[in-house]
């Protein structure tokens, strides 16, 4: 990331593009909307992406094609008021971060209602302590 003479940042990797996603599902998110609709709580979006987090929260423009996806999270977050998107360290996160991986092998909506994947499972088992 970096920053030019008229205070725009330079950014833009296959990297950062996955993690604004990333962050504008979960902000867009059924769920997430159902919550602050009936007024239940602010939504606290984390991601382990700390160059992402710094973008976001920055109050400078971003120039390269993900400025536009850094804009709607932008909108999202003063549209929603009190959220915000926060920096997690990885290994703090490892069910989500397992989840999105695992997200983007997937075709089609999936909604679990009462169950879940035997593999969700398996995420948050290697997830606990022995």
């Amino acid at each position: 990331m970096d920053r030019d003479a008229d205070k725009r940042m330079d950014c833009g990797t296959g990297s950062d593009q996955f993690h604004l996603l990333a962050v504008l599902g979960q902000l867009g998110s059924v769920g997430n909307l159902l919550r602050w609709n009936y007024g239940l709580e602010p939504i606290v979006v984390e991601s382990d992406a700390l160059g992402v987090v710094q973008m976001i929260n920055s109050a400078t423009k971003v120039s390269a094609d993900i400025g536009l996806i850094i804009e709607d999270i932008r909108d999202r977050l003063q549209d929603m008021s009190g959220s915000r998107v926060v920096f997690a360290y990885r290994n703090a996160n490892v069910v989500a971060h397992n989840l999105s991986k695992m997200a983007l092998t997937i075709v089609e909506d999936l909604f679990w209602m009462e169950s879940y994947p035997p593999c969700v499972e398996r995420f948050v088992q290697d997830d606990c302590p022995d």
